[in-house]
Order: C-alpha cells, then structure tokens, then sequence
C-alpha cells in the first residue's frame, strides 16, 4: 500500500559540534575576518517565499511508522514525474518513502532551506553587492524584468529561489560574475509556469523533462549573460551508498544537496531576500576565500559523491589551474583516482569541449596542473586526443 515506508541504512551526514554551530565565531577563520565574513544567527531570518511543509525543509512530519522530518517529494526514474510519494527521515535515522497522503505535518510553522541544524549562515556586504547586481540585471526577451523580479515573483506565488555556485563563490572574493545560477524549491515545471506566466521569456528546450534543468531569458543554451538557469533542491539521487537506494527525490534543504556539488566551496547559497550567504557544508565559505577544494560530503559518502560527480577530477583541475588546492591529502588522493573516468571514456564529450574551449593561457594552465598530477605520459595516452591540444 501507499503507507508502507521504503527503508534504507542510516544516512551519513557530516557531524559538527553543537557548540561550534552556536557561537558566532568558530568556523570564522583570519581570512573570512578580513574579507568581511561574519556569522548571522538563523533567528534573525525571516522565512519567505514558503507556503506549503512541502516546500519546507527538513519540516516535522509524522508518518504510520512515526515522527520524523521530511525531506523532499520522489520522483520516477530518469524524470521529473512526481510518483505521489514523500520521503522522509524517520527518528531512528532510517530514510523511508510513504504515500504524500499519510504523512501529515506536525507544525504550521514553515522554515527556510538554512533549517538543518549543519547549516551555517555568513553576512557579507561585498557578496550581497555582486550577487546583487548580478541580479539586477534585465533578462533577455522579457521585458526588462530582472533576475530580482523573477525572485519576487516565485516569491508571491509560494516558492524560494536561492543563487547558487560559483556567482556565490566568486562574490565572496570580492570577484564580479554574470553566470546566474540558481535552486528552487519548487518543481522546473512550477518555475516555467509562474514565470511564463508572468511575461519571463522560457526558452522552447526548457524545462528539461530529465536533467530537471529550467531556464528564464533567451533561447541560445550556450550562452549564459542575460538569463537564469536552475534546477529544484537535491535530496537523493538514488545514492549507491544505501541498499535499498531511496527514490530520487527533490526537495528545499541546503544541506541535503549540498553532498550532490562538485566541491564545497560551490555548495553555497545566496539568499537574496535575507542577503546571506547559506553554508550547508560550514567550511564552503572558508574554502572559496582561501581557494581551498573539499568535498562537500562526508568520508562515508565520498563514493556516492564521485558515482555523482563523473567529472569530477577535471573540475579538480580547472580549480586547480586557478590556484585552489585541495584541503588535505586523502582529498587529493580521492579526487585523482577518479581520473579512471578519464581514462574509461565516460566522460560526456561536451565536458571536453567545455576545456578545448578555453583561451590559450587556460588551457596552458590546465594541462600543468594536470601533467603535474598525473604524467606527461597519461596525458598523451588519455587526454590530448580529447581537448586536442
């Protein structure tokens, strides 16, 4: 029946001292003092743009087998179909699946995608400034509305939109960006609906019925000024670390989908109505003013991470052509053993593309770091034939 949950192991999050996680100064190091980071208490922000538990994170739940937190609505396989069922984490850990029908929420008060406990918050002026006017900007074939507008409009109807990535990461370093992207905690199919609705330009390819992938402003998808692209919060994505793995799932926490980015200073989120910065993994910010490369999930997870991230050592080395290094060196030996994509052919062809597409003096800076890393002999053997240089 509906009601009967689907179990899986108890999940593996990172676990943060309580302590740290309450005062106002652990977490902060030199760095973040002199780039104008400080920390913001959750109290003091104002939950917006949420109007159903649904869309509310980490909110109380109870369920046949109990009380627990919910965590986002399961979708079917290789779609953005909504199965009828919810996903929730039950007290004893355990993650199980249950008719929408027979979970009911415990509280009426609603809470914002900084809700997990493991989520830090940062004020910034000079990040709330970039990001900002980033956002302030028109979008293509929409008739002058702005990135702010579509905020507020997603807003009005019930939905949060977060700017996440490298905007975020660049803006904390005092470095400008145009690239919007962003989280929703509704579905793409809601965004394209709200917003077309609302005069935003939706390009004809979008929403994406399978990467989940919406987009508001011009219909060229290789360009990225003058539009917006998102996709719903992560909660699970069918994680081989579980047995039985939970349904795919997609729902409003920070936290939950942070395990699902490349690497943890790209795990950050920009609030634009609170002007903070959400920090699901508490060293994300750390990591982008020091340009350090952690991965933003725990050890027990770092396999589900890389089964996600199937690119992930030529992130790795993108960054590391632009002076980030890893955090410590189980990273580095981590990272660079999933260069056996690399060498498998799993790689999409695009991604490739992406590198050949660089300027001369980036793809210079690419193939060092790599060759360093790996040889002159492996990139001869496994690289040059894909970028061609």
């Amino acid at each position: 029946s509906s009601s009967r949950p689907h179990r899986t192991g108890r999940r593996a999050m990172l676990v943060v001292p309580r302590a740290w996680l309450e005062s106002p100064t652990q977490g902060v190091t030199k760095a973040m003092v002199a780039a104008g980071v400080s920390a913001v208490a959750k109290s003091s922000l104002s939950v917006w743009g949420v109007k159903s538990w649904l869309e509310s994170a980490q909110h109380p739940v109870e369920t046949p087998a109990g009380a627990g937190v919910y965590l986002g609505e399961c979708m079917a396989p290789n779609s953005e179909t909504r199965t009828g069922q919810v996903l929730v984490r039950l007290g004893s850990g355990e993650v199980a699946a249950f008719g929408k029908a027979v979970v009911k929420p415990a509280t009426n008060v609603l809470q914002g995608s900084w809700a997990h406990s493991q989520c830090r918050v940062w004020k910034s002026d000079q990040a709330a400034a970039l990001v900002g006017a980033a956002l302030a900007k028109p979008l293509k074939n929409s008739g002058g509305k702005t990135g702010h507008d579509a905020v507020q409009t997603l807003a009005a109807a019930g939905h949060a939109t977060y700017v996440v990535g490298g905007l975020v990461r660049d803006a904390l370093r005092g470095e400008p960006g145009n690239d919007i992207d962003v989280t929703f905690t509704c579905s793409n199919v809601t965004v394209a609906k709200v917003c077309g609705d609302a005069g935003f330009k939706i390009p004809s390819y979008s929403p994406n019925p399978v990467s989940g992938l919406v987009e508001l402003g011009h219909e060229n998808p290789n360009e990225d000024d003058g539009k917006i692209q998102g996709k719903q919060f992560v909660v699970s994505n069918c994680g081989k670390t579980y047995s039985p793995p939970p349904p795919k799932t997609k729902g409003a926490c920070a936290v939950e989908d942070s395990v699902y980015r490349d690497f943890a200073c790209n795990a950050l989120f920009y609030d634009p109505i609170n002007g903070v910065v959400l920090d699901p993994t508490g060293i994300g910010a750390r990591d982008a003013i020091e340009k350090r490369l952690s991965i933003p999930a725990p050890k027990a997870r770092w396999q589900e991470w890389a089964d996600h991230q199937a690119a992930a050592v030529l992130r790795y080395w993108k960054f590391r052509s632009r002076g980030y290094t890893p955090a410590d060196d189980a990273t580095r030996a981590f990272v660079l053993a999933q260069a056996k994509a690399v060498e498998a052919g799993t790689i999409a062809p695009a991604i490739y593309g992406s590198i050949s597409g660089m300027s001369a003096t980036k793809r210079a800076q690419f193939k060092a770091v790599c060759v360093e890393d790996m040889g002159q002999g492996w990139w001869d053997t496994h690289m040059k034939s894909k970028v061609g240089f």
